[in-house]
């Protein structure tokens, strides 16, 4: 009848636009029951711990196996019966490699666990000079993915915003990413690597005075050319109506929450992190086992730093696919806040344990009250994380 077939057309456009979500679920379980069945040790944040890195890998391996290996020769490789490479084909190297690289550190995340040798990896200086040989090269694909970007969209991309409207973004389907924003993205992978360098830095020095100059001068040196590099403000895309108001359409809600993710990201998880690193070591927590895995090279703070850099560029690569017709963009926006919950639980232990609440006060009123002063807001947050350390005992 008329009505089974518009009830069974429904249940099938239903069950095809959270096709991925269920997938992604499935593989979280899979994962998970996998190694929580090797293992044998448990501290207090294993399961949130697990559910993350299962969640990290899950969303890979969904999007590889989906996406990347049935569109591989259009992605990555030059043009059938022809001589010239395609078009933008640096970009398609560097963006295959950083993709290769966040999957093997997933990947080395949980074989690392699985075994039960997170003991030794910390505890071995060879072992750490690997975990900041590749932290290294993560930063470095991450600037090469979006340097290449920029050279090679650039020009098309550079008059975006007087062509179209004031926005642009990666969220909507119908927009195009501006050449400001991909240059904004090139600092902030430079500011990605300053900061993992030096936390590694802090983590082989014992004084609270070198620590804290080494954080003032890692500041200085990448900010002092942010005024070379284009701002793009979060609400350019989602004023004017164009998206509906809060909750009128999940990208202009998810633009809304990236906003404040940013904001939540660069005072806690940049200059707080920075600052709590400097004054008071890589760790407040009493457990030794937990200070050992909170380390820069511990198998927590990895997991984060993997999350954040994957942030960083796959809103970019969810958008190229929805443009070049290989997904849907109801599922590159269920693929995005799968991942935006990912990254904030990944998050969570580095906050609790590395991250010292004046810290972050000081450096969150800053950034409100004293705009585009970064690296005289660290400093005074660092005063303030100095005078709270000397006169106030808890």
């Amino acid at each position: 009848s008329k009505t089974s077939l518009v009830v069974r057309h429904f249940i099938q456009n239903v069950s095809q636009r959270y096709e991925y979500f269920y997938n992604s679920v499935v593989l979280i379980v899979r994962v998970q029951t996998m190694i929580k069945n090797n293992k044998i040790d448990y501290d207090d944040d294993f399961n949130l711990w697990w559910w993350t890195v299962s969640s990290y890998l899950a969303f890979f391996l969904l999007l590889i196996a989906r996406f990347v290996v049935p569109h591989s020769g259009e992605m990555f490789h030059w043009k059938p019966n022809e001589r010239r490479r395609r078009f933008a084909m640096n970009h398609r190297i560097c963006g295959a490699m950083h993709l290769l690289v966040l999957v093997f550190g997933g990947v080395h995340l949980m074989l690392l666990s699985s075994y039960n040798t997170s003991s030794s990896f910390t505890s071995s200086s060879m072992s750490r000079l690997a975990v900041v040989a590749f932290d290294l090269v993560l930063g470095l694909s991450g600037i090469l993915v979006t340097r290449t970007a920029v050279k090679d969209f650039g020009k098309l991309h550079s008059r975006v915003r007087e062509r179209r409207t004031k926005s642009s973004g990666v969220l909507h389907e119908t927009k195009t990413v501006a050449t400001e924003e991909m240059e904004e993205h090139f600092f902030y992978q430079m500011v990605n690597l300053t900061q993992v360098l030096y936390l590694h830095f802090c983590e082989t020095c014992d004084g609270k005075n070198t620590r804290t100059l080494a954080l003032v001068l890692s500041t200085w040196s990448i900010w002092r050319y942010r005024d070379r590099f284009p701002v793009n403000s979060f609400s350019r895309n989602y004023e004017g109506g164009e998206n509906g108001r809060w909750f009128e359409s999940v990208e202009n809600f998810l633009y809304r929450a990236k906003k404040w993710q940013y904001v939540f990201y660069k005072t806690c998880l940049l200059h707080g992190l920075n600052v709590s690193s400097a004054i008071f070591g890589s760790s407040r927590s009493s457990s030794s086992k937990t200070t050992t895995i909170l380390t820069t090279h511990g198998e927590r703070f990895q997991l984060y730093w993997l999350c954040l850099n994957a942030s960083y560029v796959m809103e970019f690569f969810l958008q190229t696919l929805v443009k070049k017709k290989y997904g849907t963009q109801s599922n590159a926006l269920l693929m995005n806040q799968f991942l935006m919950v990912v990254s904030s639980l990944s998050a969570f232990p580095v906050v609790v344990h590395r991250v010292h609440p004046i810290a972050f006060v000081a450096a969150l009123a800053l950034n409100f009250l004293n705009r585009k002063q970064e690296t005289a807001n660290v400093c005074l947050t660092c005063v303030a994380c100095v005078v709270f350390d000397r006169f106030v005992k808890i």
